[in-house]
């Protein structure tokens, strides 16, 4: 019977070769490598539980880029590959995972990127109480023929508290160590990503939804807080109408962690959300982590494409 280190080395060749597939569908139509590359992913995922089972971090960590950033539901960014191998390295050996169930729902090629966007369900160890699911986005980067996971962002559908996600008691950097992007308006893109940014925070400070609706695109998925995958106008208008009214009072700030240009017409925008609600006899606050992928509209602005956002506290 194999014994424990020699299970590790296997799934450490099982994943390696997962991410070579990938590499695989040079001559192949639009339609047939997504479905090639899906079922790549899928069982890729399949390695990665496995992995994570056993505690076999180096294989897992094959996965991702070098400049990795890591946004989990109720943590700090982890913009360091080292402390996300630390962190995950630390909830294996402490607390264990005994299963990890991802579904893609939608996957798209742009540039050098694979957008994916998914639900999962999580289970931590047996003192679990409560089924830990959500949705997640990760943004994957070509590199060398080998596509690797630059940003990953996931979250809960249903409200949790802190203590109940399965790696509560897990250490992460201190929030100090994370990086800081300054937008600047030497660039035609910053400068436009500052004017969209200053027109989200007016829309949701003045409790605007029209104003907040006309910043995404028309086939645009968003995926709030606490809540399901929103497809398309015509789920994202409902909510965004029950949550930005006058009388919201709502106040926020962003600050970005990093920008990423795939072309001229996508960025990627990574970056930390702080705010609250201040109304008679109740006032409350709210900070979290955010992942937008802004998408140039048939007007020719960037405007929200693809958005997913977790809590911090």
């Amino acid at each position: 019977m194999p014994n424990q280190k020699m299970k590790k080395r296997k799934k450490q060749i099982i994943g390696f070769t997962i991410f070579f597939l990938f590499s695989a569908y040079g001559t192949q139509s639009q339609d047939t490598r997504l479905n090639t590359i899906k079922k790549a992913i899928a069982k890729r995922n399949e390695s990665l539980t496995e992995n994570l089972k056993i505690s076999a971090i180096k294989a897992v960590m094959e996965g991702y880029t070098h400049d990795v950033l890591f946004f989990p539901q109720y943590k700090t960014a982890i913009s360091s590959k080292t402390d996300l191998e630390d962190f995950y390295t630390e909830w294996t050996d402490s607390l264990g995972i005994m299963d990890y169930g991802k579904n893609t729902v939608c996957l798209e090629i742009i540039g050098n990127r694979l957008v994916e966007i998914g639900t999962f369900s999580l289970t931590g160890n047996e003192k679990q109480k409560i089924p830990f699911t959500g949705n997640y986005m990760v943004i994957w980067k070509k590199v060398k023929a080998v596509y690797q996971i630059e940003i990953e962002l996931f979250g809960n559908d249903t409200y949790v508290t802190r203590n109940q996600v399965p790696y509560a008691s897990v250490s992460i950097p201190i929030p100090h160590a994370l990086p800081k992007y300054m937008l600047s308006e030497d660039t035609k893109i910053e400068k436009e990503l500052i004017f969209h940014n200053n027109q989200v925070i007016e829309a949701v400070t003045k409790g605007d939804p029209e104003k907040r609706i006309r910043g995404f695109h028309d086939e645009a998925i968003l995926i709030p807080n606490f809540s399901e995958i929103k497809k398309g106008k015509e789920r994202i208008v409902p909510y965004i109408e029950s949550v930005y009214h006058p009388e919201s009072n709502l106040y926020v700030s962003h600050k970005f962690y990093d920008v990423r240009v795939i072309d001229e017409n996508h960025v990627i925008v990574a970056g930390h959300y702080k705010g609250g609600w201040d109304r008679p006899n109740d006032k409350g606050s709210f900070e979290g982590n955010m992942l937008n992928l802004l998408k140039r509209n048939e007007e020719g602005k960037l405007v929200m494409y693809r958005q997913i956002s977790n809590r911090i506290k």
